[in-house]
């Protein structure tokens, strides 16, 4: 639908000029729009965006100090049919018009008038109203807020301070009263568990709970976390989350504000486990992966080596980057009903072994007739088995352009290996994390005035370190 742009300037700042007595006209009598909101805490106004987004009552946005799409929003009418049925009706000139319109015209005067009203509700914005189940919304947020940073005797409420010049606005003004600020105190460990409490006091350097810290709720459910991963990383293979509690002691006088915290991990049944023997999946029996050199050296746990579970993840990415193996898995089960030896079940599902991929485009343009473009793609994997993937892709366009043949075409074979070549010593010492990639490509260009051939050789190794990744 096209609508004079023109018109639409003129009643766009019609509506401004005139509609700004209209946003509140259609408002039920205790409906009231939203001025401004305002924050006090301790009774002192503050402007903080940390706080002001906690607020879910927003304002209209303005441009000029006029709620400009509001107006918008306020002009226009959802149940345009019936509006526009009635100012047919209703008067008699309607019947001037529609002998000077034809019925065509006179229905696309009414499509007009609906397209103009859905713009208007799409592109304008409703009238910010005061809204008593957003406001109990944000006193919610501002309370759960300033508690979780040590302000546990917290107390929140608003007010509504109606605008006495203009009428049916209001502003709303959130009190917040703090009261003191809580810190963590002494911090100790209950277990009757002997293995828990030492793998727990030799690690205490990474702790979020420390003496005279902010007593924030979030650093405790940060600590639950830490415990369970370090624990699961230290031999303790039936250790759960859910067995992690905390007790905080509040001096009930009110008088003390570093409160002591205690750590109560259930339970006693904990022992250190060790990888018993490590079995693959699906794989055993396959003539593809008979040479399983390649995916021992993808496995960063080895048999009699305490259970790590950050080993099992970062093997599953391992076996994942050879892009052999869908949804690679590892599951653990207790060797012959022992209590301390595990068995490293890994569950690998291969891929299939080819895939191909291929494209086409006809395309023309000033200096090209006519064209094709395509695209190419060819997949091997586990060439070598030993785990080499061999990719080879062919992407060009060749066309005519006056009665002259016009083309560009790239020829490109890489091939992955899960090693450095000619660096055994490196590969051992990056394991897993070594690759190397052999690229054999060709181009060959013919234009007008230019023909041209050129190849390329690429010998690549790429490695990870911790968190970087490197590659030459």
């Amino acid at each position: 639908m096209k609508i004079n742009f023109l018109k639409i300037i003129i009643i766009f700042f019609l509506i401004i000029f005139f509609g700004s007595c209209s946003i509140t006209k259609n408002l039920n009598e205790n409906d009231y729009v939203l001025e401004k909101n305002r924050v006090l805490v301790n009774d002192k106004l503050i402007q903080s965006d940390s706080l002001n987004r906690l607020i879910v009552l927003k304002e209209n946005k303005k441009f000029l100090g006029v709620p400009v799409q509001s107006l918008i929003y306020q002009s226009g009418f959802k149940n345009t049919d019936s509006i526009f049925t009635d100012w047919e009706k209703n008067k008699n000139n309607r019947k001037g018009l529609k002998k000077f319109l034809s019925k065509k015209q006179f229905l696309q005067l009414k499509k007009y008038y609906q397209s103009w009203n859905e713009w208007k509700l799409k592109n304008g914005e409703a009238v910010s109203l005061i809204d008593s189940l957003k406001i109990n919304q944000s006193l919610s947020n501002f309370m759960s807020y300033f508690q979780n940073i040590g302000y546990l005797e917290t107390v929140v409420g608003f007010d509504l301070s109606k605008n006495n010049l203009k009428q049916k606005y209001a502003t709303v003004d959130f009190n917040i009263k703090t009261g003191p600020q809580y810190y963590v105190g002494d911090v100790s460990l209950i277990t009757k568990s002997k293995i828990i409490d030492s793998i727990y006091n030799n690690n205490l350097e990474k702790s979020y709970l420390k003496k005279n810290g902010i007593l924030k709720t979030t650093n405790f459910q940060k600590e639950r976390d830490r415990i369970n991963t370090l624990m699961k990383n230290n031999g303790i293979y039936n250790f759960q989350i859910n067995s992690v509690f905390f007790d905080v002691e509040i001096d009930s006088t009110r008088n003390l504000y570093s409160l002591p915290t205690k750590i109560i991990i259930d339970g006693d049944d904990y022992r250190k486990h060790t990888i018993g023997e490590i079995n693959f999946i699906n794989v055993k029996n396959s003539k593809e992966y008979s040479k399983k050199s390649f995916l021992t050296n993808q496995i960063e746990f080895k048999i009699n080596e305490i259970f790590n579970d950050s080993l099992r993840s970062k093997t599953i990415q391992n076996l994942n980057n050879l892009d052999l193996f869908s949804f690679p898995s590892i599951g653990y089960e207790y060797i012959n009903k022992t209590e301390d030896e595990l068995s490293a079940n890994i569950f690998l599902n291969p891929k299939k072994k080819y895939g191909l991929g291929f494209g086409f485009d006809i395309k023309q343009s000033d200096i090209e007739d006519i064209g094709v473009s395509f695209e190419n793609r060819f997949k091997s994997r586990n060439i070598f088995k030993n785990g080499e993937n061999l990719q080879l892709s062919a992407v060009g366009s060749i066309g005519k352009s006056n009665d002259i043949t016009i083309s560009q075409v790239y020829f490109d074979a890489t091939l992955k290996l899960p090693k450095f070549i000619f660096f055994r010593n490196l590969t051992k010492r990056f394991g897993s994390d070594s690759k190397s990639f052999i690229s054999l490509g060709s181009t060959n260009q013919k234009n007008i005035g230019l023909d041209r051939t050129s190849f390329r050789f690429n010998l690549d190794y790429a490695w990870e370190n911790k968190s970087t990744y490197f590659n030459f």
